[in-house]
C-alpha cells in the first residue's frame, strides 16, 4: 500500500495519532521521572498540540483532548488542580483562531510567526489555569506561578525552534497536500 492509496482522512488520523502519542509519552515520562534530574514537571506536549492545530485546524482538538485525558490521569494531584490544568490545556483551542492568521497559513510559517503563535497560545493557557486555581482556592502568588512555568516556555520554545527548522512539520497539511498533488 503506497502513499497514493492513503486518503486525506487516513493520513490525518495517522498523523494525529503519532503527534498525540509523542505528546503523551513526553508528558508521562517527564511527569513520572522529571527532566534533567529535577522533579519539576515540564509540559512539552503543548508544542505538539499546537503543531496539530497548524497541521489540521479543528482536528487538533483531538490531540488536545487526548493530552488532557492523559494529563488528568497521570498527573492527578488534587481535583481542583486537575480541573484548572485541564481547562488550561483546553484553552489551547485559542490556537484555532490563531491558525487562521495569514502568517501561519503559508506553506512554511517562519520562526517569528510560530513564536508569536506559541506565546499567545501558551499565555492563554497559563492565564486560564492560573485564574481557575485562584477561583478554586488553590492559587499561588502570580510571580511564583510564573517562575514555575517559565521553564515550560523556554523548553517549549526551544522545541518549537527545532520543529520550525524542519521542512515538513509545521505546515498546514491541507495546503501542503493540495500543492503536492497539483505538482504530479
Amino acid at each position: 500500500m503506497g502513499v497514493a492509496s492513503l486518503t486525506i482522512r487516513k493520513y490525518r488520523t495517522i498523523d494525529l495519532i503519532i503527534f498525540s502519542a509523542i505528546a503523551c509519552v513526553l508528558d508521562v515520562l517527564i511527569g513520572r521521572f522529571g527532566l534533567f534530574g529535577g522533579r519539576q514537571y515540564f509540559g512539552l506536549s503543548t508544542v505538539f498540540v499546537l503543531v496539530c492545530y497548524v497541521r489540521w485546524g479543528k482536528y487538533g482538538l483531538i490531540a488536545n483532548g487526548v493530552v488532557l485525558l492523559v494529563n488528568s490521569i497521570v498527573n492527578f494531584v488534587d481535583f481542583r488542580i486537575a480541573v484548572a490544568h485541564g481547562v488550561g490545556i483546553l484553552a489551547l483551542a485559542v490556537a484555532l483562531g490563531l491558525v487562521q492568521w495569514s502568517a501561519l497559513r503559508v506553506r512554511r510559517p517562519g520562526l517569528g510567526a510560530a513564536s508569536l503563535y506559541f506565546i499567545v497560545a501558551y499565555a492563554t493557557m497559563f492565564l486560564v489555569e492560573f485564574g481557575l486555581l485562584v477561583l478554586l482556592g488553590r492559587g499561588l502568588p502570580l510571580i511564583d506561578y510564573a517562575v514555575n512555568r517559565i521553564f515550560d516556555v523556554i523548553l517549549g520554545w526551544g522545541l518549537l525552534v527545532i520543529i520550525t527548522l524542519q521542512k515538513e512539520i509545521l505546515v498546514p497539511m491541507n495546503l501542503y497536500i493540495q500543492e503536492n498533488s497539483e505538482g504530479k
